[in-house]
């Protein structure tokens, strides 16, 4: 049976995206392009177009992926987060997103137990204790395992995915795996990053009241918004989307 995901986009909610999109493109092109309002937006930047590669892409991972199927296969939610991936203002580039998708394919051709990985290349811009800041692409996929064993998966997913760690304590390692017990939930999660909105500024710094690491998110403006719309227009949506195993999966 088609699954559907469980939220779709209000005509508000997708003229706002629109018109934000238009206004990143004006900040990114405006001194060279004065007629950035009137023309129209590459596909990976126009909202209408994103809300539909979106919808369909969710629909294709639900249908693969829908645990009412017969196969004994777990599903698991991943985010891995690379030191290596983190890049300054300017670097970010359609060579980086290439990077870290062919780390997970290696990496999932190494284990006959991932059955499938699909889901996105997200991408944020941080600013740690008002000092370092760097573009953090990271992942978020979801994961069809062979084993019933939560344990077993759990094993091997951090020995596949897990990233080592900075030592220069400068970039962001991280890495987390559980098992799904929304995917509906889990697949629109694994995409918000395609919206225009997806993407946010984080900052963290240490509290001076309790000694511990705060994190907020924010928008992105300013500098970090032009060079993320600059990168849409050089890039497809192939370019940001993890699709591993979803076509041999017989549903």
């Amino acid at each position: 049976m088609k699954t559907a995901l469980r939220q779709d986009y209000t005509e508000e909610a997708l003229a706002r995206r629109q018109a934000k999109a238009k206004r990143a493109m004006k900040l990114a092109f405006g001194r060279r392009r004065r007629d950035v309002e009137d023309m129209p937006l590459p596909p990976t930047v126009c909202q209408y177009r994103v809300a539909e590669v979106r919808r369909a892409f969710s629909r294709e991972v639900l249908d693969a992926l829908n645990q009412d199927n017969a196969s004994p296969r777990r599903l698991w939610m991943l985010t891995s987060v690379h030191p290596d991936w983190a890049v300054d203002l300017d670097e970010l580039n359609p060579t980086v997103l290439r990077r870290v998708r062919e780390w997970v394919y290696r990496r999932a051709l190494r284990d006959p137990s991932i059955i499938a990985c699909a889901g996105a290349i997200d991408l944020s811009w941080h600013i740690h204790a008002n000092q370092y800041r760097f573009w953090q692409p990271h992942l978020h996929v979801v994961v069809a395992h062979k084993s019933a064993d939560p344990e077993e998966a759990k094993r091997s997913l951090r020995r596949l995915f897990r990233p080592p760690k900075d030592e220069r304590l400068r970039v962001l390692t991280s890495f987390r795996a559980r098992q799904i017990t929304d995917l509906h939930g889990a697949v629109e999660y694994c995409t918000k990053t395609l919206l225009i909105d997806g993407p946010v500024q984080t900052s963290s710094w240490i509290s001076r009241t309790s000694g511990r690491s705060v994190r907020r998110n924010f928008r992105l403006q300013g500098g970090p918004l032009i060079v993320l719309t600059r990168l849409l227009c050089l890039t497809d949506y192939e370019d940001r989307l993890i699709r591993f195993g979803l076509s041999d999966i017989s549903t």
